[in-house]
């Protein structure tokens, strides 16, 4: 099926040169090394390699493409980027180092030469390759380098590099290199990135500082601590500007060597800054500060603060408190706190928070209210955590008695009453077996507005729904006294009553709650609210967290960031969160990472997608062909096309098979990306892979396809199918799918009438929406029985008869229009079937007259005429001269009825004027266009510049001009131009004109042809600038007539100076683009190569002429003859000869007896078998040679 690309793709120009050769496939340098992979160096020490065997011997390197082919065919697919060099290089058999690099800076300075970089990189390659050491100059390779890496064709200056080192040499610029880096980086493939840079490094070259920011931020993000700290010291010491980059920078290193425990080396860090007079920031003293709270080592931490007089923040003393009390209990928590404030710290209401939860948690509850008063006395407003700290420890010892009064302080003190304490009383209570307070608290949770006025009636069961138990299964019974008594404890009334449930699962669960109320677990309580589907609260507790000494754990993290991820307002959280901590982020399963892709692939997320795909394909995670199926969609619609493709090589490797519910949207990304051969290898996979869905698949596919303009692929495929003998079952779908189509491309209307035919054949009926856009299409065709037909089968519905009504009007046939509309009377009020008619009077034959009757039927029916239908009619009083007054009157009559004209009318009124001979009111007009914003057409344009010049006002045409320039239109014709410069020319003033397209060309302004300019510019000797336009048509992937090139031609070869060379190279370019020189230009080239006594020239331009299928002329013939005959070289002369006659032409007697008497005057050397010369010579003049 691929072969049916060709029908639309393979179409070739008649030359190479406007083909433009893409290969995606080497534009991306994505590697498969693990991302966590440690380095062996140590820091400072860089690994020793060559490239060969280091950075670039992970794959096998390949050609790249480049093949046997001849310097032509190479150079010719330059020839739209810098055809003023690949024009001197046609001629020549092989390549110097100093054309190359000639070639390269001219390469260089176009803007537009990107996308021929590969045919670039097969002439270097080619020229390389000519003959054993041959050596590229130390420039060429830079700029060569230089251009694959802005290309993305890595893989290419990898080959580069290691051909240099074979050789011996190196390249010393920087700049590549930290170009090379940075493709790396964007491809996420830190090893060679890190492999390149330590390479630098043993060669003396010190990276660019951009190059050391974008290197550091891609290993703190991918989470490589030994390389970011490498990198991060050699920047120190290679480079004194960093004095002057951003400290965070530095930070982030210092966090990811304390995230490793590698807390002496960070601080080592933080004192090369110092020295290197940079201030580091607090956030960097709190990142070690944490590092030794995480190593446990309290001691270095003291003498860190004390060192580099930091007074820690909250955050930092909370963290080092939670620690000490975790590993050595509150009390020396509390006294190490107290050396903490000695330094600077200030505790708050957290920091006590910490300890009071540690003491309710130890027992000690007399410690919990000590720290409680101290928080008193200090000012501060105890938190609600150690509230019920407190509550929950006091219930935990029995002592619920108390608890009363502190839940009356936290009133007193403003605390706000939440769920949590409230659970932790009902708790308590039931513990206590204190039901009736129980039920109290549950009627203060109503009265507080915690729980609905329904739940109040059974008080008891939400309490024990509050703690988490099932109300069936915890019930409270009251002893009967019959038999032994079950009573466990009594009401106020003196009742007994007992639980009936499982007691030890009972105080197992009660004791769980009050435990987790006495220390806060911010993952559990994240968590929590991600399950509730409470995010804000989620994200509320997260900023919490660090207050409280407690940091984010691994299911915390997950949990938190898939509900984040999901949400579609809270997506952009989860992506700083996920660079927040990347530690967390690498430790993510194969699971997680597939869900995270897909799910940031349907936000829009590509560059968070892509880093999580390639560090999901370097940790070897598997991937899922969902994931696939989003990245492609994804990248299609926000990634480069290198990136679409890397994925979509991964994904065939893997044996991707997307499900057949994304494959719509999967092709129609695939379309829209141009990636149609893509699309086609898919459709086979997925017509094969799914036997039973095959004509839902069709469907599919070919809906895609009509949909997005390639309706004519979608009529071969179906086609190819019925060829194959393959049936499609939803045939009468896709054939309406194909014919909406194709009639949508006026180019395509056949392959719509074909489709048609096969859908009459086998008696299927096209849709209504198929018959609307058939039938104008038909009647335009000239096949209006087969519009009535379709027309036939929908009787009833109206919009087929003014489908019909409108195609007869459009061809011109108004009888048959008229026919329609009177025997059709349910039509006659429909204005559109009017407006239809009205315009196909306009539009045909009729003469104005008859139009103006219609005209005054429609207005006596009331009939509401559109603009449409007026832009006709004005575009028909416009093509009959000395119309201008009904002009007038109907622009007054479309005023009167609210129209105002629109950009098509204008355009109408401008042409029409300049036809009437009223040039100033098609300047207005023009003017009026431009003023309002609408760009006229080229018609318009053209009409105004070219009167404006033939009247002798070249200088309001240039302004005119200018106001189009300035607005950025462009025009696809030269003839505005071309004009203006003749003007000017015509009036001898040539500096003005060159002036002038020097500046529209500068500008981006150029047309798509000078072909008049060139002849014209040529005749008159201005050589320079004629070349200049034809360089110009050429860059812009047109070719230039032939005639152009014959006047550029001879242009040179008029010259004084000797410019044959350069007539020469103009005429072999005019041979490779197959074009056919003129007989003059043939020979006057053959005629200056004789007179500069270059007669073996004139021999192989005759030679050529010949192959080519020409006729060179007798006259051409004979000055060569002359031109040997002078250099007394009388075989080149008989073989001239001998051609002049295979073309038909006679020898004169002179030249005869002239050579003959040469003859007589030399020995002929070589003779042929059977004949000498003078038989052969006598013999193709009809003369019998007889022995």
């Amino acid at each position: 099926m691929l072969s049916l690309l060709s029908s639309r793709y393979s179409t070739r120009l008649r030359l190479r040169l406007l083909s433009c050769h893409y290969s995606f496939s080497t534009t991306s340098s994505a590697s498969s090394s693990s991302l966590l992979e440690n380095d062996s160096a140590t820091p400072r020490k860089y690994e020793s390699f060559s490239l060969s065997a280091g950075i670039f011997a992970a794959k096998e390197r390949r050609t790249s493409g480049v093949t046997a082919s001849s310097l032509k065919d190479l150079l010719l697919d330059l020839s739209d980027v810098v055809p003023d060099i690949t024009r001197r290089f046609r001629r020549f058999h092989g390549l110097k180092p100093e054309d190359v690099l000639e070639l390269l800076l001219g390469f260089e300075s176009e803007l537009q030469g990107g996308g021929k970089v590969r045919a670039l990189w097969e002439v270097f390659r080619w020229a390389n390759g000519q003959y054993e050491g041959f050596k590229h100059q130390p420039q060429a390779c830079e700029i060569m380098a230089s251009l694959l890496i802005k290309e993305g064709m890595v893989k290419e200056v990898e080959l580069l590099l290691l051909e240099m080192e074979k050789a011996g040499e190196t390249l010393d610029n920087e700049v590549i290199f930290c170009d090379l880096i940075q493709r790396y980086v964007d491809g996420f493939d830190s090893r060679k990135a890190v492999m390149l840079f330590d390479w630098m490094r043993r060669k003396g070259l010190v990276p660019l500082t951009p190059c050391y920011q974008a290197l550091i931020d891609h290993l703190v993000r991918v989470y490589r601590t030994e390389p970011a700290y490498r990198v991060c010291l050699d920047w120190m010491e290679a480079r004194d500007e960093s004095l002057n980059v951003n400290i965070d920078r530095f930070g982030k290193v210092v966090e990811l060597l304390c995230l490793d425990q590698r807390v002496q080396e960070a601080r080592g860090l933080v004192r090369k800054l110092v020295a290197l007079g940079c201030n580091p920031s607090t956030s960097m003293y709190s990142k070690i500060c944490l590092g030794y709270s995480e190593k446990q080592d309290f001691e270095d931490l003291l003498s860190f603060i004390g060192e580099v007089k930091y007074e820690p923040d909250v955050f930092v003393g909370n963290r080092i408190v939670h620690s000490l009390c975790k590993r050595f209990g509150s009390e020396r928590a509390y006294v190490y706190m107290e050396e903490l404030q000695y330094l600077g710290f200030k505790p708050d209401e957290a920091t006590f928070g910490i300890l009071i939860g540690w003491c309710c948690h130890e027992g000690d509850i007399k410690r919990a209210f000590l720290y409680l008063s101290e928080i008193t006395s200090k000012g501060i407003k105890p938190d609600v955590y150690s509230y019920n700290a407190i509550l929950s420890g006091l219930f935990r010892k029995g002592l619920w008695q108390h608890t009363r009064c502190v839940l009356d302080e936290m009133k007193e003190n403003g605390t706000l009453l939440g769920l949590s304490t409230f659970k932790i009383m009902v708790t308590g209570y039931c513990k206590a077996r204190r039901f009736e307070e129980a039920k109290k608290i549950v009627k203060e949770m109503f009265s507080v507005g915690l729980i609905e006025a329904s739940k109040v009636e059974d008080p008891i069961s939400e309490a024990f729904s509050l703690v988490g138990f099932d109300p069936l299964a915890v019930r409270l019974k009251r002893d009967n006294g019959s038999g032994l008594s079950k009573a466990e404890f009594f009401d106020d009334l003196g009742n007994g009553l007992y639980l009936d449930t499982d007691l030890d699962a009972y105080e197992q669960r009660l004791n769980m709650v009050l435990d987790r109320s006495v220390l806060p677990e911010f993952n559990l309580l994240i968590s929590g609210a991600c399950n509730d589907g409470e995010l804000p609260r989620a994200l509320s507790l997260l900023d919490e967290m660090p207050r409280w000494g407690q940091k984010l754990s691994r299911r915390g993290f997950t949990v938190l960031m898939k509900s984040l991820c999901v949400s579609r307002s809270h997506a952009r959280v989860s992506v700083s969160l996920m660079g927040k901590w990347p530690k967390l982020a690498t430790q993510l399963d194969g699971e997680t990472l597939n869900f995270f892709v897909q799910e940031y692939c349907k936000k829009g997320f590509s560059r968070q997608s892509k880093l999580m795909f390639h560090r999901m394909a370097q940790m070897h995670h598997p991937i899922d062909n969902a994931t696939y199926t989003s990245l492609i969609s994804c990248f299609c619609k926000k990634e480069t096309l290198g990136d679409v493709l890397n994925v979509w090589e991964a994904a065939q490797k893997a044996n991707w098979l997307p499900d057949l519910d994304s494959c719509g949207a999967l092709w129609e990304c695939l379309v829209q990306k141009e990636l149609v051969k893509e699309a086609v290898k898919l459709f086979e996979r997925i017509f094969t892979s799914y036997p039973l869905s095959q004509s839902e698949a069709c469907r599919i596919f070919f809906e895609k396809l009509t949909a997005l303009g390639f309706s004519h692929m979608a009529y071969s495929f179906v086609e190819r199918l019925e060829g194959e003998g393959y049936v499609v079952e939803e045939e009468e779908e896709v054939y309406n799918l194909l014919i909406k189509g194709l009639c949508k491309d006026r180019n395509n209307s056949a392959a719509a009438f074909s489709t048609l035919d096969k859908m009459l054949d086998k008696k299927h009926i096209p849709s209504l929406g198929s018959c609307l856009m058939l039938i104008p299409l038909l009647c335009g065709a000239n096949e209006t029985e087969k519009a009535f037909t379709l027309a036939e089968r929908f009787d009833s519905s109206s919009s087929v008869y003014s489908a019909l009504i409108e195609g007869l009007c459009l061809a011109g046939k108004m009888r048959d229009a008229e026919n329609q509309s009177s025997s059709n009377g349910v039509f006659l009020d429909n204005n559109d079937i009017y407006s239809s008619m009205f315009r196909g009077y306009c539009k045909g034959n009729n003469s104005l007259r008859r139009v103006e009757e219609v005209l005054g039927i429609l207005v006596r029916k009331n009939v509401i005429i559109s603009v449409k239908s007026y832009r006709e009619y004005v575009r028909k009083m416009c093509s009959e001269p000395k119309n201008a007054m009904e002009v007038d009157k109907a622009l007054l009559e479309m005023r009167g009825r609210g129209l105002l004209p629109d950009e098509t009318t204008l355009n109408f009124l401008v042409y029409g004027y300049h036809s009437c001979g009223d040039y100033l009111n098609s300047l207005r007009c023009l003017s009026s266009m431009i003023s309002e914003g609408m760009k006229p057409n080229n018609r318009s344009l053209r009409v105004v510049i070219s009167s404006l010049c033939d009247n002798g006002d070249v200088n309001k045409a240039i302004d005119l001009w200018q106001v189009t320039e300035s607005k950025g239109w462009s025009f696809g014709s030269s003839v505005f131009q071309t004009k203006i410069v003749e003007s000017l020319i015509s009036r001898g003033d040539m500096p003005k004109a060159e002036d002038f397209l020097t500046r529209v060309i500068r500008n981006g302004m150029m047309a798509p042809n000078y072909d008049n300019l060139i002849k014209k510019l040529s005749g008159q000797g201005n050589l320079n600038v004629a070349v200049l336009l034809l360089n110009t048509m050429l860059k812009n992937q047109k070719i230039p007539d032939s005639s152009s090139y014959d006047s550029v031609i001879n242009g040179f070869l008029r010259c004084s100076s000797n410019q044959l060379d350069k007539a020469r190279d103009f005429h072999t370019e005019m041979l490779e683009l197959g074009l056919s020189p003129s007989i003059s230009t043939w020979s006057g080239l053959v005629r200056k190569y004789c007179e500069a006594c270059q007669v073996m020239e004139s021999e192989r331009l005759i030679k050529s002429m010949v192959e080519l299928g020409e006729t060179p002329s007798q006259e051409m013939f004979k000055i060569v003859i002359d031109r040997f005959r002078v250099e007394n070289n009388t075989v080149k002369a008989s073989e001239m000869m001998e051609m002049m006659q295979k073309c038909g032409y006679g020898v004169d007697f002179e030249t005869h007896w002239s050579l003959i008497s040469n003859m007589s005057s030399c020995k002929e050397k070589k003779k042929t078998a059977g004949q000498g010369f003078l038989s052969r010579l006598l013999s193709g003049n009809g003369f019998t040679w007889k022995r």
